[in-house]
């Protein structure tokens, strides 16, 4: 055959084919118009009658689903509509049927698939026609849904209506790609059409008789409730329906409320405070925050108040625009005065514990504060604001007890069960600890869940020194009671003893052998005297002295108890004119037994034994913690040394009779007990510091006479003048500063305030002060070494300190020192006391 023969028969055969492939096109095509006009046909008779978004509409949807199905050829097809957030995807019929999750119902969640998201709303065609799902873009966010089913080609057709897109009509085909012709797309897009007007026509009618609400049969039901039921036009606020219960809520029936003007009537029955959020609800703002729940007062024509609760919603049509207002209001008012009731059986609660004189503090279930009262914040010296928010364990408890003590809490709020007592430290803002004893109870809210915790304290330091106080003077008193029975029968002995060596002396023998005897016999009739003093057993005479007289007085007894090596002895005497009621003997084996011990543990190891007088004050808080029956002004003996010191647990056990650190047969161990018994009998206390290799401190507290009081230590209005004209005081501490010298002036005296020791020097290089009222701890320099050069270059006449403990440091320099916390007539009585007339040169 020719080649053009050839040639013009394959056209005639491709010819032939596009013929064929047209006529078949064609036919598919009669065919879905005619399946079509069926489809729209079934539309039109479901939307003649009555439809509701689960009836009518819902039953013509899956048929046309079927339809379409059938038509293209896919078995599986779907109508999804977007929720009321347009958060997901939901799939409201599927073929094949009950081909959703396991609880029947399939969504698709709008943030895992925006790319497909984006497809339904763009594109003229109309629809979504996707030949290979895996490799198309606009599916690609869809590959775990499309894994899931085999999917392998979509046809999705947007829903589109007023407002926006509303859902889609999607054609799943299963297996692998699949190319979509041009008719099944019109079809498909048609299809698509109808469905989105069977929507909108459904939601227009459904809104139309919700917002027409109620019918005969719902007005029946609104008027039976026990509430004020209501709906109005969301544009215009006119109200057209509320229930005949509004007669018991607002004193007047419906007909006067649906009139023109009723609802301003309403209004103006609200509390002029409370109408502003009713008015916006009836200006048309609804889309702009409308306030679903209002609670408001309202004012009868009787004068009566009634509280409402006035909660509604917005009713909207297909396209989102609000149509109405329904709403309902409830009459509050019994539960306003029982919540006002509670609210104030709730304040009585809170300022009684807020002034009981217990500690009490609300933690959470975190262990947070939430609440202190102010004896907490008294005892920890925390502000309410450093308290509430702040970690509890972490701020009160001291490092030692706090993951314990935390770990406990939380556990036992887990089981809704924590310790009923429990003792523990709390540390305070100046770093000190208390002792406090709880009592705890687990919160819980209305349903029963664990919120945290209350606690109310007892603060039991003072009860817990004073208990140990009395132990020691029970263990004191019962040895006392031994020791007078041993030296009774001792005295007993040795009396037989000196007896016998008399009588042998008178016959002839070895001399120095009964004068080795009567030596022991005398070294041991000393046993029985020191017990007996212990026992507090010997007679006593107490009488008015003073303790720096009995000094000066005693000072050569104490050198030779030194001796005559390398140790040095020293005095600084800071209380001339103080007077204590103390037996002078008693105290003089006080001074020598004090002073003996210091040599010897000074002796080998350092060079000096210092004795110095001050006088302190004690405050109440302190007395009551040691026990004593007295407070004030005390006069304190110090005999410090440089010598071996003590480890802890010698300290510790200083004042236990017959214990002693001293060599085997150079100590019987009574001294410190029998000094700790005549001191604790003349109504002071004795206190020791040491540390190994650092030396020794013993300080004897007096309490100073209050009849014949030294006039040193009384009020200048006292004494009819104390010559206190000029003050410098040293303070770093502003607030300090501005108290003291507030205290002072309204004293008369003229107060020089500087906040260091650079400052205080160059205002005594100016100028000489009468008084020297220093703090401690400077910032930048010693307080005792500004002291000193004050005193040695008479720029001062005397140095008063302020410390944090009246045991801080030996400060015999100062004449006097003021404890904090200090009391404002603490520091007048101690300022203003007499200037001692060895430095005036009287």
């Amino acid at each position: 055959m020719a080649p053009d023969s050839a040639l013009l028969e394959q056209e005639l055969r491709e010819a032939r084919e596009r013929e064929a492939e047209y006529r078949t096109r064609l036919a598919r095509q009669r065919g879905l118009s005619s399946k079509l006009r069926v489809f729209a046909a079934t539309l039109r008779e479901a939307l003649k009658g009555p439809a509701t978004r689960s009836g009518n509409v819902t039953r013509v949807l899956a048929h046309v689903a079927r339809l379409s199905s059938q038509a293209l050829g896919i078995p599986r097809t779907g109508i999804w509509l977007f929720d009321e957030a347009r958060e997901n995807l939901i799939c409201r019929f599927r073929l094949p049927e009950g081909a959703g999750l396991p609880d029947g119902e399939l969504r698709l969640a709008v943030a895992s698939c925006p790319s497909y998201i984006a497809a339904l709303g763009i594109g003229d065609a109309g629809a979504v026609a996707v030949g290979d799902c895996w490799r198309d873009p606009r599916t690609a966010d869809l590959a775990e849904y499309l894994h899931e089913h085999h999917i392998g080609a979509m046809l999705a057709i947007p829903l589109v209506g007023p407002g926006g897109l509303h859902g889609v009509l999607c054609h799943e085909h299963q297996g692998g790609s699949r190319a979509w012709q041009d008719e099944e797309i019109d079809f498909a897009t048609n299809v698509g059409a109808m469905v989105a007007l069977a929507l909108e026509a459904d939601g227009r009618m459904f809104s139309k008789r919700t917002a027409t609400w109620p019918d005969a049969i719902y007005k029946r039901v609104l008027d039976s409730l026990p509430v004020t039921a209501y709906s109005f036009h969301a544009k215009t606020g006119t109200l057209e329906y509320i229930s005949p219960r509004v007669v018991e809520l607002g004193g007047q029936g419906p007909e006067q409320y649906l009139v023109t003007g009723g609802i301003d009537r309403w209004v103006q029955s609200i509390e002029p405070e409370d109408r502003e959020p009713v008015r916006k609800r009836l200006t048309g703002s609804i889309a702009d925050g409308f306030p679903r729940e209002l609670v408001y007062r309202i004012k009868l024509a009787d004068g009566q108040h009634r509280w409402v609760r006035d909660t509604c919603v917005v009713v909207r049509d297909a396209s989102g625009h609000p149509l109405a207002v329904h709403g309902i209001m409830a009459d509050i008012t019994s539960l306003k005065e029982a919540e006002s009731g509670r609210a104030e059986t709730e304040q009585r609660y809170r300022m009684l514990l807020e002034d009981v004189d217990l500690l009490v503090v609300m933690l959470d279930a975190a262990g947070h504060i939430e609440f202190v009262n102010r004896c907490f914040q008294r005892t920890t010296g925390f502000g309410k604001q450093e308290l509430v928010g702040a970690d509890g364990f972490g701020l009160i408890l001291p490092p030692a007890d706090r993951d314990r003590l935390r770990d406990e809490f939380v556990k036992g709020l887990r089981k809704g069960k924590i310790a009923f007592r429990l003792e523990s430290n709390l540390r305070t803002a100046g770093g000190s600890n208390r002792r406090i004893l709880w009592t705890n109870t687990v919160l819980r809210s209305l349903d029963g869940t664990v919120i945290g915790s209350a606690s109310v304290g007892a603060d039991i330091t003072e009860r817990l020194a004073a208990e140990t106080s009395r132990r020691e003077q029970n263990k004191l008193e019962s040895l006392g009671r031994m020791a007078a029975s041993v030296a009774h029968d001792f005295n007993n002995v040795l009396g037989a003893l000196a007896a016998g060596t008399g009588l042998l002396e008178r016959t002839p023998g070895d001399s120095a052998v009964f004068a080795d005897m009567r030596t022991a016999i005398t070294e041991g009739s000393e046993l029985p005297k020191a017990l007996l003093a212990y026992a507090r057993r010997e007679g006593i005479k107490p009488t008015l002295l003073s303790v720096d007289e009995l000094v000066v007085a005693t000072w050569p007894v104490l050198q030779n108890k030194v001796g005559p090596d390398d140790l040095k002895l020293t005095h600084n005497l800071g209380a001339p004119r103080a007077r204590v009621v103390v037996d002078e003997g008693q105290l003089r084996q006080v001074l020598i037994h004090l002073i003996s011990n210091a040599a010897d543990a000074t002796r080998g190891h350092g060079s000096e034994v210092r004795l110095s007088t001050n006088v302190v004050v004690v405050e109440p808080f302190a007395a009551k913690a040691r026990g004593l029956i007295v407070e004030g002004p005390f006069v304190v003996v110090t005999v410090a040394d440089d010598g071996r010191g003590m480890r802890p647990e010698q300290l510790a056990r200083a004042f236990d009779p017959f214990y002693t650190t001293k060599e085997r047969g150079h100590g019987r161990g009574l001294g410190l007990a029998m000094c700790a018994s005549i001191v604790h009998r003349a109504g002071g206390y004795i206190v020791a510091d040491s540390e190994p290799l650092r030396g020794t401190t013993f300080r004897v507290h007096l309490p100073a006479a209050k009849s014949g009081a030294p006039e040193s230590w009384r009020p200048a209005s006292a004494t009819g003048g104390s010559g206190v004209k000029t003050v410098l005081l040293v303070v770093d501490s502003e607030s300090i500063r501005n108290l003291v010298t507030s205290v002072l002036a309204g004293q008369g005296v003229e107060v020089i305030a500087a906040a260091d020791v650079r400052r205080a020097r160059a205002i005594l290089a100016q100028r000489s002060v009468d008084v020297l009222l220093t703090d401690s701890t400077l910032p930048d320099g010693d307080a005792e070494e500004l002291a000193r050069e004050g005193l040695e270059r008479r720029q001062i006449r005397r140095a008063l300190l302020i410390s944090g403990s009246a045991l801080d440091g030996e400060n015999h320099l100062f004449h006097a020192i003021i404890p904090k916390p200090f009391r404002v007539d603490a520091v007048i009585e101690t300022v203003l006391g007499q200037l001692p007339p060895f430095w005036t040169g009287e």
